[in-house]
């Protein structure tokens, strides 16, 4: 009995050491995220992916970098198609969690930043609403009207958001659109996948 204590006891010694050894130190995991976003900002793949993953559980903070977040909002707006439907969801999915689990006022500011850029704006502006972070809703209505379209303000009013919808309402107005109730646009949902 006491000789199969000791193997037991033994083993489960050696599987800690084992998995000690295989996990990436914050350096490396830090390097491998560090890589990706040089090479491929607006396609970060799952390596990348892994290793901000484990730095965000590891309550690291070269997660909160301005390039991470700014690469991860872009890789996320990368998975939305124009009509704000998921063209890789695993990918889109994991970016989607990882953003949802960074503090909400870093990524509201990321996403303003990345607004501004013309060719993504309007995916910029889906993933916003999809990920239905509270204090969004403010500056995504401020860059609706000074930025938006006919489009973008359907989509807001549709969204299920009570903020999104009276700044979808401010546009129309200003823009000479009369609100009306009936089918509308119906791509994104706040705060839902």
């Amino acid at each position: 009995m006491y000789l199969m204590y000791r193997c037991l006891s033994t083993i489960f010694a050696l599987t800690l050491i084992f998995a000690a050894c295989n996990q990436e130190t914050d350096e490396q995991l830090i390097g491998i995220m560090q890589n990706s976003l040089i090479s491929e900002c607006g396609r970060l793949q799952e390596p990348a992916l892994k290793a901000i993953s484990r730095l965000l559980g590891r309550s690291n903070k070269a997660v909160s970098r301005d390039s991470v977040l700014n690469c991860l909002v872009v890789s996320g707006a990368s998975c939305l198609d124009v009509e704000a439907s998921w063209i890789d969801t695993s990918r889109a999915r994991q970016i989607y969690d990882i953003l949802k689990n960074i503090g909400d006022s870093l990524v509201v500011e990321t996403l303003g930043r990345q607004i501004m850029d013309q060719e993504i704006r309007l995916r910029v502006l889906y993933l916003g609403a999809k990920l239905g972070i509270i204090g969004t809703e403010t500056k995504l209505n401020a860059i609706l009207l000074h930025h938006g379209d006919k489009q973008m303000a359907e989509d807001f009013l549709n969204s299920g958001s009570a903020q999104l919808y009276e700044g979808g309402k401010q546009w129309g107005d200003a823009n000479g659109y009369n609100i009306v109730t009936g089918a509308g646009s119906h791509r994104i949902r706040w705060g839902s996948f």
